[in-house]
């Protein structure tokens, strides 16, 4: 009866884990506060690790090589730009560092599993109070809230969910896009499609209908362009894979659809290709942006550098280019890719995870990180976790 309790207060330890690792990657008010949330964050890992510990830690060789590789071009980049604040790069490391104590700790297979269902929970939550902000708006009122100047946002906090109102635009125009918990919709669809993917590799998907119901609803309310490609991307790659040819004309009028949809509305593929459009934003035709300096290509420009750049960079793939170099990038894309081969599908998933950090600041979020990890890994994917002692 202990071990049982014993698993089961492990399995309660392992899913608030996760949970905080979501919150602390894309929460707007635990962002807001990130240094003191990373700290948190960590010592609460920390704290995890002690209590679930329960023998030797398997040794992961790729793990501090990556690590050590990752001090060294941040030290390297400070050096070579006389860059003395410093604060950054520890921040990154302490997510690092927090993303490899739940690899540690929650093993690949355990991950994905309770991460799917968080998900679902979040999407089911949400959905209600997208349901009630747009019956009655002003029931906002009843949360605390933060204004962006910068943004012309307002952002009210049910901690559960983020409402979010246009406030320079229009008066007060309550966004009727569903942006959960996160700072911004196409963020959500982000963590959404990525819960699918995993729910659709598993075996036991036929009798998963309900979830992935709940799943690709709330998908649609997010009103994310984005969104609505990489889900095309997800249901084709789980059709391709599992050779389902049956689903072929299904494909080919959701492909039509989808043509029909983005010709009506050229937001994503300005959003990617086209910084003309938005102005605000680096795209895939400015490539020159990232390749102005031969310090790009080596250790970059640092947080400071990048900071004098007027222009906002979401695509955080450029973004990591500018303060770190293009070498690192590619190391970082590469870990991404190590993952991606361990799973069905994984060319679609890569895929997805390519468009979704081009999009938003993603890819140096401690819940992506955790892809890095369980990529890298030497292990197989049951024995991340620590190694039980029999006694």
């Amino acid at each position: 009866m202990n071990k049982v309790n014993q698993q089961k207060n492990e399995t309660v330890l392992t899913i608030i884990s996760i949970i905080f690792a979501i919150y602390l990657s894309g929460n707007y008010f635990v962002m807001s506060k990130y240094d003191i949330s990373v700290l948190l964050f960590l010592l609460f890992e920390i704290i995890i690790f002690l209590l679930i510990k329960k023998g030797r830690i398997k040794y992961e060789p790729h793990w501090i090589l990556f690590i050590s590789i990752t001090i060294t071009v941040f030290f390297l980049s400070a050096l070579t730009n006389n860059f003395m604040d410093i604060s950054s790069y520890i921040a990154i490391l302490l997510q690092m560092i927090c993303a490899m104590i739940i690899c540690l700790t929650v093993s690949k297979k355990q991950f994905e599993a309770i991460y799917v269902e968080i998900m679902v929970c979040l999407a089911l939550i949400s959905l209600i109070f997208y349901a009630i902000g747009f019956i009655y708006p002003s029931f906002v009122r009843y949360f605390p809230s933060e204004s962006r100047s910068d943004l012309n946002l307002t952002y009210y906090n049910a901690y559960i969910y983020v409402y979010w109102e246009e406030t320079g635009w229009t008066i007060n125009n309550l966004s009727i896009r569903n942006s959960g918990i996160f700072w911004e919709p196409g963020v959500y669809q982000a963590y959404l499609n990525i819960a699918l993917f995993l729910l659709l590799q598993n075996e036991t998907v036929k009798y998963q209908r309900m979830k992935i119901l709940v799943l690709v609803f709330t998908i649609i309310t997010t009103l994310s362009a984005t969104g609505l490609f990489v889900l095309f991307l997800v249901v084709t790659g789980y059709f391709v894979t599992n050779k389902q040819s049956k689903n072929i004309l299904f494909l080919l009028l959701g492909f039509i659809i989808f043509i029909v949809a983005v010709s009506k509305t050229s937001f994503l593929t300005d959003k990617l290709f086209n910084s003309e459009y938005i102005k605000n934003r680096v795209a895939f035709n400015q490539l020159q942006f990232v390749f102005g300096s031969y310090k790009a290509y080596l250790w970059g420009y640092t947080f400071t550098g990048r900071e004098n750049i007027t222009t906002t960079i979401w695509n955080s793939i450029f973004d990591s280019a500018l303060v770190f170099g293009i070498p690192y990038v590619l190391l970082l894309l590469y870990c991404y890719f190590r993952f991606c081969k361990k799973i069905k599908s994984g060319f679609f998933f890569y895929i997805v995870l390519i468009i979704c950090f081009s999009v938003e600041s993603l890819i140096w979020r401690p819940f992506f990180m955790l892809f890095i990890f369980y990529g890298i890994s030497t292990n197989s994917s049951e024995e991340h976790k620590i190694v039980e002692n029999v006694s």
